[in-house]
């Protein structure tokens, strides 16, 4: 006979599947730009988006939960909760501790790659800046309409 889990046991370890997938799709994002293959980065976007819409509905039926106990809807207030209704379970515990280890190598690796992207960024424009130099011209237009200025101002004489 199969023993069904605790509701919050089942949402932790479904939360926790979720930010496995996410850390996975991070990874092979980083892979592919730190190998320079920014022209297909725009491929990850969906997929991190639904999982980070799938990961938001976890938080946010988590600090519900936590709200209706009168407990903080914080990380404190989240294992008060776990104590109080696994007072000693070291199990569900660890199953915690293994979900905040997984949120926060989540978080580095998003932040890390946002700072890859934002660097190919600088180095793109800069480089637009470069061409349009070159080529005497003042500005371009970007994907929305928008101009983009690439020629910054120059002296001709102080008086």
């Amino acid at each position: 006979m199969h023993e069904t889990p605790h509701p919050l046991v089942a949402a932790i370890t479904a939360e926790s599947e979720v930010l496995r997938a996410f850390i996975k799709v991070l990874r092979e994002e980083q892979q592919l730009l730190l190998a320079g293959g920014t022209e297909q980065i725009a491929l990850f976007a969906e997929t991190k988006s639904r999982l980070v819409l799938e990961l938001t509905r976890f938080n946010d039926v988590r600090l519900q939960k936590l709200r209706q106990r009168g407990l903080n809807a914080d990380r404190r207030g989240m294992e008060q909760l776990l104590n109080a209704e696994f007072p000693a379970d070291t199990r569900i515990t660890e199953l915690w501790q293994q979900f905040l280890q997984l949120a926060a190598s989540a978080d580095r690796l998003n932040t890390t790659n946002g700072l890859l992207i934002g660097a190919r960024m600088t180095c793109t424009q800069r480089a637009l800046h470069v061409l349009f130099s070159a080529a005497h011209l003042p500005a371009a237009y970007a994907a929305d309409g928008s101009t983009i200025r690439f020629r910054t101002a120059h002296q001709i004489a102080t008086a």
